[in-house]
């Protein structure tokens, strides 16, 4: 059987922002099949192919989305690479389902590229707040300065430069649902309703019944000071660097808020609160 007898749909968003959450509620329908974390970091079609570069490539979790050419499009289709990516990815489905998935965070700036690929597939993106999703990815940051302390800006400009790419590719994209992390995350059954009804599946409630909202809080009460910013360091065997006390985090959420207020209500997020997501103004 070739691509044209299966339903495609790929998965996108910012690292740390609900896209191995979605993926994993797609699979957990009799009818799709998804990559095993076992298989590939995180589940992760990208890891599996070499048709086109990686996260990695563009510098990692913390910066890909600064990385220009993680901007793929139609005109970066090469002749051969339906076919290439096609027999990469086939050997790791259930081919006895009809809807294959295939997450990458990555796919956010690549959907038009992996649309001319796969024509007809269906595009999922999910969007997280972007100081909570700054403060998740820090830990990989190579770093000190974003790793133990309130330096934000390199991922915020990261989030923002990668959903304002998404943003204008959207209009191009024939099937297209966007949801929001914070949705998903407080009421799932709204955000998974749509799901079901874009992908005309349904999915196990058992694994609606697992999510987990502690995901949302644990970073907005890091945000508001009610808990310390966690410290990371880059691997097991450096010693943690001091954490910032509260006049580096006040001082830290007034340049945010002075800085990134205008470019976050773009997006439908406010800088000082976490928790606040407008509905994504879809336009496909």
């Amino acid at each position: 059987m070739n691509q044209t007898d299966y339903r495609m749909v790929f998965i996108g968003g910012m690292h740390r922002s609900g896209t191995t959450l979605l993926a994993d509620l797609i699979a957990s329908s009799p009818r799709a099949s998804g990559f095993s974390h076992e298989l590939s970091p995180m589940g992760e079609g990208q890891h599996l192919q070499d048709v086109f570069p990686t996260g990695r490539d563009y510098g990692g979790p913390v910066i890909w989305g600064l990385d220009p050419r993680a901007h793929l499009t139609e005109n970066h289709l090469g002749e051969d690479h339906p076919a290439r990516l096609w027999d990469a990815w086939k050997p790791h489905w259930d081919m006895s389902c009809e809807l294959l998935v295939e997450k990458s965070p990555i796919n956010l700036t690549k959907f038009r590229y992996l649309q001319a690929a796969f024509p007809g597939a269906r595009m999922v993106a999910i969007t997280r707040h972007p100081i909570s999703q700054a403060i998740a990815v820090k830990k990989w940051s190579d770093r000190a300065s974003e790793r133990s302390g309130w330096d934000l800006d390199r991922p915020v400009r990261s989030w923002l430069s990668a959903h304002g790419m998404f943003a204008a590719d959207q209009r191009s994209i024939d099937h297209l649902l966007v949801l929001r992390y914070e949705d998903l995350i407080l009421d799932p059954g709204p955000a998974v309703a749509q799901l079901e009804r874009f992908l005309e599946i349904e999915v196990d409630p058992r694994a609606v019944a697992g999510i987990d909202p502690s995901a949302l809080s644990k970073y907005e009460e890091i945000w508001s000071g009610a808990t310390t910013m966690p410290v990371a360091s880059r691997d097991q065997g450096s010693p943690d660097l001091p954490s910032t006390g509260r006049a580096a985090r006040s001082k830290a959420k007034r340049r945010a808020t002075l800085r990134w207020s205008r470019s976050f209500r773009r997006f439908g997020y406010r800088a000082t609160d976490l928790r606040h997501a407008r509905p994504w103004k879809q336009t496909a």
